[in-house]
């Protein structure tokens, strides 16, 4: 009887464990995508302005705005986020 209370006792410190780092995990990739989404909005605010400098330089704000916008999706379709 005292083993299966021991067993029991362990498996559910093992889900409680398991649970907590799938938590962190998600706020960690939580940050990750919004510090890209972030990023993508400032190099777009940024390519708006015409004195930024030519429209070949803009265009190339928004291809690296864009690619900031690819890893946050990426990251929002992985685990744990998924």
């Amino acid at each position: 009887m005292r083993v299966r209370v021991l067993v029991a006792a362990g498996l559910v410190t093992a889900l409680a464990a398991g649970g907590l780092a799938a938590g962190a995990a998600a706020r960690s990739g939580a940050g990750q995508v919004q510090a890209d989404l972030l990023a993508a909005r400032e190099l777009l605010a940024a390519s708006a302005d015409p004195a930024t400098g030519s429209a070949a330089a803009r265009l190339a704000l928004v291809e690296r705005a864009g690619g900031h916008v690819r890893r946050a999706r990426a990251r929002l379709a992985a685990w744990p986020l998924a």
